[in-house]
């Protein structure tokens, strides 16, 4: 768990923000608020504690407060959004987790102020910096007091993920372990936030390539699941279902569990927190019956490749992966790998496939990356089905 924990802070968000927002549940009594604090704690973020519950909505969207300003010869009234003291903290502290427990006890309109908090780091007219991060918890509606079931909206920016409550050798160890003296344990930060994240982004681009490759070929074998709403009243609502935001967080996930080495079990686990368990497991398979090699090894022709006309859904993958990992303008001998895209593998698949190049080709025009040794054959050749789709006016 804190293994999964750590991927999840630590890892490229939404809208160029840190880490994945995720909801814990669990049975009362099962450590999950202690042992999340220390988790993060370990790994150099400070904790701000926010009992969503007894709180107002004002401390999520802010409390209006009356002010005047000065436009050219006039005195307009307007309403300023103050932030909250728990956001001011936060914003101060930069390096941290705002952890939302007994979330589900929040009546409606409280979820409803929280719906912006959570993705965008906005609390009233203050904009969180984009290290804060967040992390929520909750009994299961049956065991929490007056529960609620969350609002389908806010349910659908959070990972859902069931608690693992520590076991009887783990519990005693940590039993035994407590200091002597009275007050709270102090856990040492055995990892430097910014660092972390500083590696987090330097290891990002090969595995992040990969993962979109591998989610846009399966989103498109499988379109029905891009946007699975579960019916209304339905258990499904207030967990994980698969939506475009949620495939995005999805992909995310993925490319953070192969920098920090989940397992395949974890990995999955984390994956199907987003888009829910049915449409989790069919990637999961997709991936395993795929086996996508490394994008910057497949360039370099140190892995090889072969079209299979009977295996498309494979070879939009693997065009997707390697288009989308030439996004990056610092990628090592990028000019050089794009030309060898053009002659070993587009060419492989331009006269059996040809409209799977429609994307890949589109973005390395976007790219600049039409122009290389190689290319000219092949985006001549795609020209056509590009005009035809309404992608390009090139002559």
């Amino acid at each position: 768990m804190e293994m999964i924990l750590k991927a999840l802070l630590f890892c490229q968000g939404v809208d160029g923000r840190r880490g994945l927002p995720i909801k814990f549940t669990a049975e009362p009594g099962t450590a999950k608020s202690s042992v999340i604090k220390q988790v993060a704690l370990k790994h150099g973020l400070a904790v701000i504690v926010v009992i969503a519950c007894i709180r107002e909505p004002s401390d999520f969207a802010g409390l209006p407060i009356p002010t005047t300003k000065k436009m050219a010869d006039k005195i307009l009234t307007m309403v300023e959004f103050a932030a909250a003291d728990w956001a001011v903290q936060a914003a101060e502290a930069k390096y941290v987790v705002v952890f939302l427990d007994e979330i589900n006890q929040a009546p409606p309109a409280v979820q409803a102020a929280l719906m912006r908090v959570v993705l965008e780091g906005c609390v009233g007219d203050l904009q969180l910096p984009s290290t804060v991060r967040f992390v929520a918890a909750m009994n299961s509606t049956e065991d929490a007091t007056a529960g609620w079931d969350l609002a389908l909206p806010l349910a659908n920016r959070f990972g859902h993920m069931q608690w693992q409550a520590p076991g009887v050798e783990e519990w005693t160890d940590w039993l035994i372990s407590l200091p002597s003296t009275p007050g709270p344990v102090d856990v040492q930060a055995e990892f430097d936030a910014e660092e972390e994240d500083d590696r987090v982004d330097a290891m990002w681009p090969q595995p992040w390539a990969k993962a979109r490759g591998l989610v846009a070929a399966f989103v498109r074998s499988r379109p029905e699941l891009l946007h699975d709403k579960p019916a209304a009243g339905s258990p499904q609502a207030s967990g994980a279902w698969a939506s475009r935001r949620t495939w995005e967080m999805a992909t995310r996930a993925m490319t953070s569990a192969e920098i920090h080495g989940l397992s395949p079990a974890d990995t999955d686990a984390v994956i199907s927190s987003f888009v829910g368990d049915g449409p989790g497991r069919e990637l999961a398979a997709f991936r395993d019956m795929c086996r996508l090699p490394d994008p910057y090894d497949l360039l370099d022709g140190k892995v090889s490749w072969q079209h299979d006309p009977t295996r498309l859904d494979v070879s939009m993958a693997i065009l997707s992966m390697c288009a989308a990992s030439f996004e990056s303008t610092t990628m090592p001998n990028r000019e050089k790998r794009a030309s060898f895209f053009y002659k070993n593998i587009a060419k492989s698949v331009v006269e059996d496939a040809a409209d799977l190049l429609i994307m890949p080709v589109r973005k390395m025009i976007q790219y600049r990356l039409a122009a290389v040794p190689g290319a000219d054959p092949i985006v001549k050749h795609m020209v056509p089905m590009l005009r035809a789709a309404g992608i390009t006016d090139q002559k």
